[in-house]
């Protein structure tokens, strides 16, 4: 590999020891250096080196993520000491031990997908260049932290450090617990395993990258990255915006989009579209290891908020109304103060300032919130039907006032008998007495409550005549 022409990019970046590539941010450490187009060294053809480059944003682990990347070894066959890609919660300044540690030994909890192409014999390597997942810094495959014994890189055990890049695949299923690796297009490591709390004792959110190192022998170790490696499945954009979409290296660099709305091309690798509405995306292609793939994006087209609907509102002394505003990626503001999507008015009066924010804009908005004296009319029907067509089968309140307080109703029969009463203003008489249903005829009742008029409580008494028939 001729790095020659990177020479400027590597000074200018190494100034401040963090570097971009294309919208996203890495931290390099010890001797590793960024070589451009998404490139990173981490050690020369020199003994005794060691370098770390982490990813500035975390991978959850709660979703699932797959990874290409490329790794070149060198071009000495009996160089040293290798590359580990590396989840960990120890921060973007981590770095381990040289040597056979491979810069990933000496810090933990981590987990480790070791390509070795040194045969340490005390720590259980292959005489073949190999790949191993161990856990919380260590590189003993004797040990308890190995968690999937080496294996040879190319099935046939040839040589990786031949100065070619090799493609690299890490995947990782949530739901599934199921972490696998590939190693030109060949699977070579597949393992079940909570990871969160197995290894990182319940936390999702962890670094990831690569460490590296040589010991008394040495070679150019070097790592490329796409600049999109992780994409998300799912883009979010505003209304009247446009996303570039995109996809993996196409063998044949032949795809394919549907549905091809909203698209300027639905043949290549990057098409843009513009979507009036949410749209999934569907894409199918040949990667470079010859599998026939469909991914999958999901473009959610967001508005910015508007709250032109929310108008002044009157209440009733004690009335609860619950104001709800959804703003499911962004956030509601209520009197500058509280943050949620609801809000609870309940003897609440005065003015009410509303601010609800999203990647798009922002609205605000105040709501005049006024408490008046509540009073209301109830009537009572004069005849109830006993017949079960569904229509006057219960005697109580028409358009029953939720205002009122302390009610009562009471139903009686001609000798004064109490047939039926009631706390409940949603509780009718259903004609039932001792569980029966009672003659036609002529009942009395009485209904009684407070409505609040003035700030003070008027008492109401109403009674009557129902009819009951069959």
């Amino acid at each position: 590999m001729n790095f020659s022409s990177k020479i400027s990019v590597i000074i200018t970046l190494l100034l401040t020891n963090t570097f971009p590539s294309i919208g996203q941010m890495y931290f390099a450490n010890g001797t590793a250096t960024a070589l451009g187009d998404g490139c990173f060294q981490f050690t020369s053809a020199t003994n005794w080196q060691l370098a770390s480059v982490w990813y500035a944003d975390k991978l959850d682990l709660t979703t699932n993520f797959d990874l290409e990347f490329e790794l070149n070894f060198g071009a000495k066959d009996v160089g040293a000491d290798g590359i580990v890609f590396v989840l960990q919660t120890n921060g973007n300044k981590a770095i381990g031990l040289p040597g056979g540690g491979l810069g990933f030994e000496g810090f933990s909890p981590s987990l480790g997908v070791e390509f070795d192409d040194w045969n340490n014999v005390d720590l259980g390597d292959l005489a073949s260049d190999h790949i191993a997942i161990l856990k919380n810094g260590s590189v003993d495959h004797y040990g308890s932290n190995s968690l999937a014994s080496p294996v040879p890189a190319l099935t046939d055990g040839g040589n990786i450090e031949d100065g070619q890049n090799h493609r690299v695949r890490v995947t990782w299923n949530a739901a599934s617990q199921l972490f696998e690796v590939w190693f030109d297009c060949v699977k070579r490591q597949r393992l079940t395993i909570d990871i969160v709390n197995t290894i990182f004792g319940g936390e999702s959110e962890v670094f990831w990258g690569f460490t590296s190192s040589t010991g008394g022998e040495n070679n150019i170790q070097v790592a490329c990255l796409r600049d999109d490696i992780l994409t998300s499945d799912t883009v979010y954009i505003c209304q009247g915006e446009s996303q570039e979409l995109n996809v993996r290296e196409s063998e044949n660099n032949e795809y394919f989009w549907s549905p091809n709305v909203y698209l300027d091309d639905n043949t290549i690798k990057n098409p843009v579209c513009k979507p009036t509405i949410s749209t999934i995306y569907y894409v199918d292609y040949t990667d470079q290891c010859g599998n026939k793939l469909r991914d999958t994006i999901h473009v959610r087209v967001e508005n910015k908020p508007d709250l032109t609907d929310l108008n002044d509102v009157s209440l009733c002394p004690d009335e609860k109304l619950t104001i709800t505003l959804s703003n499911t990626y962004g956030t509601v503001l209520w009197n500058g103060l509280e943050v949620g999507e609801s809000f609870d008015l309940l003897n609440y009066e005065g003015e009410l300032t509303v601010t609800s924010t999203n990647t798009c804009g922002v609205d605000s908005t105040r709501v005049n919130v006024k408490i008046d004296d509540c009073t209301c009319d109830m009537w009572f029907p004069n005849i109830v039907t006993l017949n079960s067509d569904g229509l006057n089968e219960d005697f109580g309140p028409i358009d029953a006032c939720v205002q009122a307080k302390e009610y009562v109703l009471k139903v009686y029969n001609r000798w004064g008998e109490k047939l039926f009463e009631t706390n409940d203003i949603n509780e009718n008489w259903d004609g039932d007495h001792r569980m029966n249903k009672v003659v036609d005829g002529v009942y009395f009742w009485v209904a009684s409550w407070n409505l609040v008029k003035n700030g003070k409580n008027v008492p109401t008494v109403m009674s009557g005549t129902v009819d009951v028939v069959h």
